[in-house]
């Protein structure tokens, strides 16, 4: 009896551990399968000229001249990229760590370059919808998020369906995953920080 239950027992020990592990990867399994629908489903909503203007507005009435922004920007040519605005103006800039060389290139990330940036996306989205677009103008479907308060893109995403130009930086499709095709390109970006500051800070 003494052995039966000892083998009933190693018995049981395997079974618990053949089961720990099968639920392990069945756990593993849904966690895969719940991210690939949420990045189908693409939990950032599409974005209208609408909600572009009324975040301007936002900026324009709440928006700090001093503060320090941190992108994390992700597509062709993933980076981080740092500027240090004072007075409305950046002072320096920097990529992956290092500073930018070239001034003009500094004003991309600040907010009103981010701004520019969407401008000239939702240019070529209203061509395309008007009729007025040509060969070269790219087909684009946007979505993000503005900050509620100061109103900078705190994600944008841009995805350029088919071929096109590639102008500007950032985006994602709305709801319809068939027309991405082999040549569709996403590029997209997320401030990581936004810290405001004071005149006489570095």
């Amino acid at each position: 009896m003494l052995r039966m239950s000892a083998a009933h027992v190693a018995t049981q020990r395997r079974s618990l551990r053949v089961l720990s592990v099968v639920l392990g990867a069945c756990f593993g399994l849904v966690c895969v399968l719940v991210f690939w629908l949420l990045s189908l489903r693409n939990p950032l909503p599409p974005l209208s000229a609408e909600d572009f203007h009324a975040a301007q507005q936002r900026w324009r009435e709440n928006g700090p001249a001093h503060y320090d922004i941190e992108v994390q920007v992700s597509g062709r040519q993933p980076a981080v990229y740092l500027v240090k605005v004072r007075h409305g103006e950046p002072i320096a800039a920097y990529r992956n760590g290092q500073q930018l060389p070239q001034r003009r290139t500094w004003e991309t990330w600040t907010v009103p370059g981010m701004f520019g940036t969407l401008e000239s996306d939702f240019r070529h989205v209203a061509m395309v919808e008007k009729g007025t677009s040509g060969p070269s103008t790219p087909r684009l479907a946007l979505s993000g998020e503005f900050h509620p308060h100061y109103g900078y893109p705190q994600v944008y995403r841009r995805l350029t369906l088919g071929e096109g130009s590639e102008e500007s930086m950032a985006h994602r499709i709305r709801d319809n995953a068939s027309l991405i095709t082999a040549n569709s390109s996403e590029v997209a970006w997320r401030v990581t920080k936004f810290t405001l500051r004071a005149p006489e800070d570095e």
